[in-house]
């Protein structure tokens, strides 16, 4: 036997021969990373010059050639809610339905970006002429700006068409307090006239006119102006989006000044016009004013600037459930009854109840629609202007003075400095964590495929019953997979950091070194004990390549939202391996995005700590994980059915106790401990049991009958010559016997059946059992019922012993059990009852010492579709201890013996094979490295007449030291290999015998055959009657008739002169006589014992 490193070298071995065959598979296999790294870097290039690289991301510039394209889409959207569909309305002076195709002037582009909300597109930009005057909101984020503007109050307000119905085209605020009067008073002070004056109004373009052209939009809101708008703020405030050139902004007012100032929201005007309007006067005495200022900038632009003029309707609230409601039921997918208006949405709502004259203490709920942004809200800079609204309404409140100034007012918003900046995004950060996954994981199906299919072809137990034990198989598998695990992610990373894919050139390799290599771990043991859950390749296969794709896609999808908040309930989630996989890639992906974006590098050992970052609890969840895994795959491969042995009970680990237990209750081990004390089927006196009831054959005509109910008696006793002498015991009972105390005398020709349990017997006592390597001891197998069928009984309590030298041939047809007996002896089944000993050892408690000293050849080819006949007989020699040139000798030995060696057969792959040279391969196998037991199921199934002779001469020539156990349908076989012969039906031996004696014993008779013309059939018959008046008709077709002659009746001598005088009155066309064959005799056997077809085994 092979010792640990013998078996590691073989294992080794045969995996890389293996591999190699597959060069191909391997090397797609681990350009996988090489594959999703370039779709990264593909995908980065691709936003680095297609989104980043636009004008979008970087400071605007002057358009020079800025053209109108097309009808905008703020024109559908401002436009959509009319009135009066038959209404014109123009936006600065143009007709929007009629807007002719037209580039702005010089002097329309000189300020503000090129509106391409308004259906413009700037053909033609100055590079040489950037400033924030020419930026759009997101462009003003990288500009110098070392003078930000201030920008005046600004309110969000819903879109016209989704305003509140029925004050519409208002915009509608919710007011509550402790009483509605109150609630009047404080409404009544949200919303005030303008404090304008031709004095202060001349001044205005100087007064907004800021350092370095910013805008000062606080003179503004000390004129009493409150603007509103359906454009979102920014999360800075270096632009306001209400401001921006030919966007719409309204000029929020008490109810009914629009219509006392003859102004309409449908009718936006320049806000020098807008001042006109309010003041009654002429545009033309604020025009010099502009013609005449050094405007520049933003300040500028401010010009341009469309305004509405939209009155502010106050809906007074009985309490805040109230105000609740109403913002509930505007939501288009509220059911409120009587409420199905679609979407009626709300400026803004403020509840004052918790307020005094001592104290203000407000709620005030704002619009956020369209502001969530996966799951966050943005930064809304707005909501300092409601807050100052509700402080300024109540201070007049309570105060009395509603046109005078409180000293609470917000003049106005603005951002800090900033120079020039350019945004540098690692995309593939964002992307990583999901290619990363299905790289990182992609190694999970190949492996599980492998373990598998090992399994499923039954690789896993043929090299287990050659020897191969269970911690070398995994230790050499687990060290296989690590290896390839080890070059996988080596090619990943370097790959990775070589394409400039940030996660891996700014991550520490430290921490990314560590991270792969207990998830490496973890995953391998996560397969390892998967592979016991699953008993087909293809289906382990497709469900590992779910659990990859369907894990890296929820978290992508799911789970990333959560970890940007650090949920805490995720360390929970975390312990499925893909997804604590997902966090740790997810941490190094935000870290190495952030250090790209602020100019510093990734994840350092330093940030392991950080409050968050959940890297640390991942390696613990691998850590763990990787113990927990490797125990539950050791586990599930002793209690599942595997197809790698016997399966233990679910606790067979409380054996121990449960055994502590029984002693110290004064018990006995059960059946199932197979104590070595004595035979169940056997007594003290020498009697044989057999338990099941069994029909006997009848002296005179070799036919079964007897019911099986009935029982006999017989006692052995040792002759002087070492064999078994019945006596006489008459005492038979054939009623009032319980069937489980039956006691079965086998009679006639089963006196060699109990002979052979009485032999065991007396083996049994000898301890060395140097005699017989292989005893059978009552072994029983019954499969459970399968879909309402009653339990099998497959095999029936089985006693018999093999000595060495001796080859033992089982004759039996399909379903009989004989395949069923071998798998019990094998390992393949856990028997129902009873036991065997190989050598002295217990196969229900030391088979994997059994398998150093076994060879098995069985009914079906286990063999690799991609090693030749020489890897597996290299493979199976060192697993026997066979090394170097004694190795090479062994396989040319076996190879010549089964006739493989020439032709180039043995450096033919097995899955070139044809059937009957597998066989031959399988049995070349069975015998390499001379082992002490050997298993033959059927080993001559698909050979020609030649190929078979030989196969018979291998197993002769090795026969000699060491007991074979032989299943064959083939007489020829069983007659030419075989010194003893059991015949096998219906689960049960029916008799033992070496060939001859069988035959000589069972087959008490000459077969006589005898055709005549037809019409003589009837005399032919009474010419066998009368020269054997005990003969028997067993065949009779067209003037063909078949006997059985009792030898004890008649002699061949006999025969040929019966003949001779009966041609003298019939037409003998043909005849002839012979002994009965071995054949003949188990065809008797079987049809007497009724036996079923269908193969079991």
């Amino acid at each position: 036997m092979g010792t640990f490193r013998n078996q590691s070298s073989a294992l080794l071995r045969k995996s890389a021969s293996y591999q190699l065959r597959n060069i191909a598979t391997n090397i797609c296999l681990v350009s996988a990373p090489i594959v999703f790294c370039l779709i990264l870097y593909v995908i980065q290039v691709l936003v680095d010059n297609l989104y980043l690289g636009t004008d979008d991301f970087k400071c605007g510039c002057r358009c020079t050639q800025c053209c109108y394209t097309g009808r905008s889409a703020i024109m559908d959207r401002e436009f959509f809610y009319l009135s009066d569909p038959n209404t014109t309305y123009t936006i600065n002076s143009q007709n929007i339905n009629d807007v002719a195709p037209r580039c702005l002037s010089p002097i329309e582009t000189n300020v503000g970006p090129c509106p391409a909300d308004m259906g413009y597109e700037c053909l033609q930009n100055d590079e040489s002429d950037c400033g924030i005057q020419y930026s759009s909101a997101t462009q003003a984020a990288f500009c110098n700006i070392p003078n930000p503007s201030s920008w005046p109050d600004v309110i969000t307000v819903p879109r016209r068409e989704r305003r509140y119905e029925d004050y519409a085209p208002d915009v509608t605020f919710l007011v509550t307090s402790d009483s509605p009067s109150k609630s009047q008073l404080l409404g009544d002070q949200l919303f005030n006239q303008l404090d304008l004056s031709l004095a202060k109004i001349v001044p205005l373009v100087d007064e907004v006119s800021g350092a370095n052209g910013s805008f000062n939009g606080a003179y503004l809101s000390e004129l009493g102006f409150k603007f509103a708008s359906s454009e979102q703020s920014r999360g800075d405030y270096y632009v306001e989006n209400a401001f921006l050139t030919y966007n719409r902004s309204y000029v929020m007012l008490p109810e009914g000044t629009c219509n006392e100032k003859n102004m309409s929201e449908y009718d936006p005007v320049s806000l020098l016009d807008f001042v006109a309007k309010y003041l009654g006067i002429p545009v033309s005495l604020l025009r010099p004013a502009l013609d005449t200022a050094d405007v520049t900038g933003l300040a500028a632009g401010f010009a341009l600037v469309s305004v509405s003029c939209s009155d502010a309707k106050i809906w007074v609230q009985e309490s805040a459930a109230d105000v609740d409601q109403a913002l509930f039921c505007g939501f288009w997918q509220a059911r409120c009854e009587g409420y199905n208006r679609g979407t009626s949405s709300f400026g803004a709502a403020w509840d004052f109840a918790n307020s005094a004259e001592s104290g203000l203490n407000v709620t005030v709920q704002y619009n956020t629609t369209n502001t969530y942004y996966r799951g966050s809200p943005k930064p809304n800079l707005r909501i300092p202007t409601l807050v100052s609204q509700a402080a300024k309404a109540w201070w007049r409140t309570v105060n009395g003075t509603k046109d005078v100034v409180p000293p609470i007012n917000l003049l106005g918003l603005m951002s800090m400095p900033k120079a020039s900046s350019e945004l540098d995004l690692d995309f593939s950060s964002q992307l990583g964590p999901l290619f990363y996954t299905w790289v990182v994981t992609l190694l999970m199906p190949t492996f599980l495929q492998q373990l598998v299919y090992e399994k499923e072809r039954r690789l896993r137990m043929m090299m287990k019953m050659h020897g191969l034990g269970d911690l070398v198989y995994w230790t050499i598998t687990y060290s296989w997979c690590m290896s390839v695990y080890i070059v996988y992610i080596a090619i990943f990373m370097i790959f990775g950091a070589v394409i400039g894919l940030n996660v891996f050139r700014m991550t520490n390799v430290g921490i990314q070194i560590i991270f792969y290599f207990l998830h490496g771990n973890c995953m391998i043991a996560f397969t390892f004990m998967l592979s016991s859950l699953f008993k087909a390749a293809r289906t382990a296969s497709v469900c590992a390549f779910i659990y990859v794709f369907g894990c890296g896609l929820i978290g992508q999808l799911l789970l990333d939202t959560f970890m940007d908040d650090d949920k805490q309930w995720l360390f929970f989630v975390e312990w499925v391996p893909a997804w604590a996989l997902f966090r740790g890639l997810y941490e190094m992906a935000a870290y190495a995005f952030l250090g790209t974006y602020r100019g510093t590098t990734g994840m350092q050992f330093s940030n392991l700590r950080d409050s968050g970052n959940g890297m640390l609890a991942v390696w613990g969840i691998f850590i763990v994980e990787w113990f927990l895994f490797m125990l539950l795959a050791w586990y599930f491969e002793q209690i599942l059915d595997s197809g790698n042995g016997i399966k233990r009970h679910p606790l067979f680990f409380m054996r121990l106790f449960w055994k502590k237990k029984t002693i110290e209750e004064g018990g006995v081990p059960s059946s199932g401990s197979n104590s070595a004390t004595a035979l169940p089927n056997t007594f003290a006196d020498g009697r044989v049991c057999l338990p099941q009831p069994l029909h006997t054959f009848d002296d005179g005509t070799g036919s079964l009958n007897g019911p099986p109910s009935a029982t006999a008696h017989a006692t052995f006793t040792e002759s002087t010559d070492g064999t078994s002498v019945k006596k006489a015991d008459d005492d038979v009972s054939q009623k009032g016997v319980s069937p489980s105390h039956v006691e079965v005398l086998v009679s006639g020709q089963f006196t060699d059946v109990s002979a052979e349990a009485a032999r065991v017997h007396r083996l049994h006592g000898d301890p060395s059992m140097s005699d017989a390597p292989i005893v059978i001891e009552g072994l029983r197998k019954v499969f459970p019922k399968v879909d309402g069928r009653p339990p099998k009984e497959a095999v029936r309590e089985i006693t018999m012993a093999v000595k060495r030298g001796e080859c033992f041939g089982l004759l039996g047809p399909n379903g009989a059990g004989k395949t069923t007996l071998l798998s019990m002896l094998v390992g393949f089944l856990e028997p129902s009852a009873g036991t065997a000993r190989v050598e002295g050892m217990d196969i229900r408690k030391e088979m994997n010492n059994i398998y150093s000293i076994m060879g098995v050849c069985p009914q079906h080819d286990l063999l690799w579709d991609q090693l030749t006949a020489r890897e597996h007989l290299r493979f199976y020699g060192r697993l026997k201890g066979f090394t170097g040139k004694d190795l090479e000798e062994a396989v040319e030995v076996s190879l010549k013996s089964v006739n493989l060696f020439f032709g180039g057969n043995a450096d033919k792959l097995a899955c070139k094979f044809s059937g009957g040279m597998k066989r031959r391969l399988s049995v070349a196998i069975s015998i390499i490295g001379s082992p002490g037991v050997v298993y033959l199921d059927e080993p001559s199934t698909g050979l020609d007449p030649n190929s078979r002779r030989n196969l018979w001469n291998v197993v002769l020539g090795n026969k000699a030291g060491r007991a074979m156990i032989l299943t064959t349908h083939s007489m020829d076989e069983a007659e030419a290999l075989c010194d003893r012969l059991g015949i096998f039906v219906d689960g049960q031996l029916v008799c033992i015998g070496d060939p001859k004696e069988i035959t000589s014993r069972y087959g008490g008779y000459l077969v006589f055959q005898i055709s005549v013309p037809l019409g003589q059939e009837q005399d032919a018959k009474a010419m066998v009657s009368k020269m054997c008046p005990t003969s028997e008709l067993t065949y009779g077709v067209a003037g063909t008739l078949k006997y059985e002659l009792p030898c004890k009746d008649i002699t061949v001598t006999e025969v040929f002169n019966e003949v001779n005088k009966a041609k003298s009155t019939l037409d003998v066309l043909d005849w002839g006589v012979a002994n009965v064959t071995l054949e003949e005799v188990f065809i008797k056997f079987a049809r007497s014992i009724q036996a079923k077809g269908g193969d079991m085994a």
